[in-house]
């Protein structure tokens, strides 16, 4: 320390950081950054400042946890605990810094195929925590070491470049007890951190996706009607979401080596569950926001849902528009207009399924892992964020997958024999019979399902 100013200014700077120390004299404040390591003295700037006797003066009431001291020994940086142990840390930032390339792989070896693809189109686009990242990170940080190594003087801004953190006897410590990390070890854990979530979110986005074209089936094949048929279709939607995302998280760990647990397996039981049952609401909600912007543009919106809901809608209102959007809810056709405006209506459809579906889920998630309310917020807002820049895939998914389990619904209640009416037959069946077939059966099923007098379709 070459002069009394820059003295001064180190003392604003441990002012700054340490309000603790606020009411305390200049000398007294020195006296603890020499005692921390923060600042070393000459043996004349120490008379300068403290006088022959270096007393600091010190008050009995003035308490200053001082847990650990820096020194200096062959050129290399000792952190000396509380405890009585010393580390090296120039030996313990190499360590770490070696450490990174072992953990790396053994993430990327980690990677089932989820995990693999995600990883790869970090690294092609450059987006995200990407592994190439790390590995970049990880060389700037050995030539920052040579630095740190050989420049006594810039180690302060070294350390703080390595880690963030400023450059003092409790933060090397925290450093050696793992609570401080190198920027690489960051950058490691958001890579990891990255593709368990890529694993969870791709998981809840197929299920989502599958339970659309499930329900849809489900409703359009049910033997009841309305309000029944939805209840029966989310019934579906809920069991088969649960069910598919427990096998794609199995599938994706058992592909890259790792245990699938019963935990892991109760956890996606449930968020797939919820999955399940929310796409159909926000597939309905974003068909909903979708015909609005059609009918603003001039553009038709049309939807099959059904002649008896279709019959009810007209003459209940509300209350069973609402059925209808649920009954087949990604099941509008954009007709008329230019391609421009049919695309805007179809658009704000899958942005709104995207964002909405997004969100809630990412919420639920979040909770269920014990989240705080800060968190669950967050994880709202990026579940939203993602779910719009995910929409075509989302939404583009369930329109598709929705349109075929409607269909195929449709197809399955439309071929369906009434139980009543074929006990009926049975009851009246004469003895003349044609391919094994009682005569009047046979002639229905020749006729087709269409005819009203004996096989009735509903």
């Amino acid at each position: 320390m070459s002069n009394r100013v820059e003295i001064l200014k180190k003392i604003e700077l441990y002012k700054n950081a340490h309000p603790e120390v606020a009411r305390l004299s200049d000398a007294q404040i020195i006296s603890v950054m020499i005692d921390s390591g923060a600042i070393n003295l000459t043996e004349e700037e120490r008379i300068t400042i403290f006088g022959e006797n270096q007393q600091t003066g010190l008050s009995d009431n003035v308490t200053l946890k001082q847990t650990s001291k820096i020194s200096s020994k062959n050129g290399r940086v000792i952190v000396s605990l509380s405890n009585g142990k010393s580390f090296d840390i120039n030996k313990t930032i190499e360590n770490r810094i070696n450490n990174i390339t072992k953990n790396l792989k053994k993430a990327e070896d980690s990677n089932g195929f989820i995990g693999s693809m995600w990883s790869g189109f970090k690294n092609l686009t450059g987006i995200g925590d990407s592994s190439d990242k790390v590995r970049i990170q990880q060389e700037k940080e050995k030539k920052l070491l040579s630095e740190f190594n050989k420049n006594a003087g810039k180690r302060s801004e070294i350390f703080k470049e390595l880690t963030g953190a400023d450059y003092n006897a409790q933060n090397l410590e925290k450093f050696v007890k793992g609570e401080i990390a190198l920027k690489s070890e960051q950058a490691l854990n958001g890579y990891t951190e990255g593709q368990e979530m890529a694993s969870d979110i791709t998981g809840d986005i197929i299920s989502g996706i599958a339970a659309v074209g499930i329900y849809s089936l489900a409703v359009a094949a049910a033997p009841v009607t309305g309000g029944a048929s939805i209840a029966v279709g989310l019934a579906a939607a809920t069991s088969s979401g649960g069910f598919i995302k427990t096998a794609v998280k199995a599938l994706d760990a058992r592909s890259g080596g790792r245990e699938y647990t019963k935990e892991d397996a109760k956890h996606d039981i449930a968020t797939g569950a919820f999955s399940g049952v929310l796409a159909p609401v926000t597939g309905g909600l974003g068909g909903a926001v979708g015909k609005t912007v059609a009918t603003k543009l001039g553009v038709q919106a049309v939807k099959q849902a059904g002649k008896e809901t279709a019959e009810e809608v007209v003459s209940t209102g509300l209350k069973q528009g609402i059925k209808t959007a649920l009954t087949n809810p990604t099941g509008y056709e954009y007709v008329g207009g230019t391609m421009l405006k049919r695309a805007a209506a179809l658009g704000a459809e899958m942005a709104t399924d995207g964002a909405v579906g997004g969100a809630v889920d990412s919420a639920f998630r979040t909770a269920y892992d014990g989240g705080s309310a800060e968190e669950v917020a967050e994880s709202a807002l990026g579940g939203f964020l993602g779910g719009a820049l995910l929409s075509p895939v989302i939404g583009g998914g369930m329109k598709t997958f929705g349109s075929l389990g409607h269909k195929a619904g449709g197809e399955i209640k439309e071929f369906s024999f009434n139980e009543k009416e074929l006990a009926k037959m049975i009851k009246e069946v004469p003895k003349s019979s044609k391919n094994g077939l009682p005569t009047n059966i046979y002639k229905q099923i020749k006729k087709g399902p269409a005819n009203n007098n004996g096989l009735n379709p509903r």
